[in-house]
């Protein structure tokens, strides 16, 4: 293995999971979370996705987060944001 592709595959794993480039209803719903985490002045904090799931009809997809500070998860702080099809954000109760 040549040591550009070693490099590679190294800089590859030090990359941030949420760097890393997620499905659009993802990334709607961590927007979503970090934008209202913002407008409460909440500015350490981030969100691990901890599952995904479609909706029986449609294109909705729901998005299941917990927040984390300083990469500790917080508990009871779960939500679960549902997203369209579209990518637009339909539902975030407590967000």
């Amino acid at each position: 293995m040549s040591r550009s592709i070693r490099l590679a595959a190294l800089a590859a794993l030090l990359v941030p999971l949420g760097a890393q480039a997620q499905s659009p209803p993802i990334d709607a719903a961590l927007a979503h979370a970090r934008g209202a985490a913002a407008a409460r002045g909440v500015t350490a904090a981030d969100f691990a996705v901890t599952d995904t799931a479609p909706v029986a009809r449609g294109r909705t997809q729901v998005v299941y987060l917990r927040q984390r500070v300083h990469g500790l998860d917080v508990v009871g702080t779960e939500a679960a944001v549902a997203v369209d099809g579209d990518g637009r954000v339909v539902s975030a109760p407590g967000l």
